[in-house]
């Protein structure tokens, strides 16, 4: 089975109408000035048990998780980022590995999400 890869939302052109609280949205390369198009990734696979829609839900800064990635590669998962690059990134907490599907649940003080939302557009 493959894995969908899907667009951070911030990046699509819903987010001006979804995004109300002053996070910024990207219409195109020079729309990055809050980060840098190097630390906001564009495509990630999702876990196909918390696919609901056809993009996946940047966290808000109450690292609300509603979509997961899809974590594959020795406890990793794939990132393509806004300036061309990929990488793998390791997942380290294993309550975070574990979670088996999304929602309007949050986790602050948790190390992956937080990196995860380090770097979505969700700030």
């Amino acid at each position: 089975m493959r894995t969908p890869h899907t667009l951070n939302n911030g990046l699509a052109t819903i987010s001006a109408s979804v995004l109300t609280s002053g996070n910024e949205y990207y219409l195109k390369d020079t729309s990055f000035h809050k980060r840098p198009a190097t630390d906001v990734f564009t495509f990630v696979d999702e876990r196909t048990d918390s696919i609901n829609d056809g993009f996946f839900w940047s966290p808000g800064q109450d690292y609300n998780l509603r979509d997961l990635p899809a974590i594959f590669h020795n406890q990793s998962s794939s990132f393509a980022f806004a300036d061309g690059h990929a990488e793998l990134h390791k997942w380290h907490d294993g309550f975070f590995i574990a979670l088996t599907s999304g929602g309007n649940t949050q986790y602050p003080g948790l190390g992956d999400a937080d990196w995860l939302w380090q770097h979505s557009t969700g700030k």
